[in-house]
């Protein structure tokens, strides 16, 4: 099991720890950004001070290789154009509860 997926609290994208980051500008292949995204998901605080120095340098090189995957806290989702979604449910018929 990852050590990132820990109980994770519910997510609440408009907190304090996330400000708003409309008016910044980084490009998504820049250190800046990555430096964004290390310090909001405070991976060199204490709570990941238990997981294996390599495995944290290939975590941080993963968010260095595919930036655009991790967004910037503040900031909202998009929507992916020309991509589209399908699950193989074999003969079963969808199943749709309420949550």
């Amino acid at each position: 099991m990852s050590p990132f997926c820990d109980a994770l609290p519910d997510f609440d994208c408009q907190g304090s720890e996330f400000p708003p980051v409309e008016g910044l500008t980084y490009d998504p292949y820049s250190f800046a950004y990555s430096d964004v995204i290390f310090h909001a998901l405070d991976l060199d605080g204490p709570k990941y001070s238990n997981v294996d120095e390599d495995i944290m340098k290939r975590f941080k090189k993963l968010i260095g290789q595919y930036p655009t995957a991790f967004a910037l806290p503040g900031s909202s989702l998009g929507a992916v154009k020309g991509f589209e979604h399908r699950i193989d449910t074999a003969d079963a018929p969808p199943i749709y509860r309420h949550p």
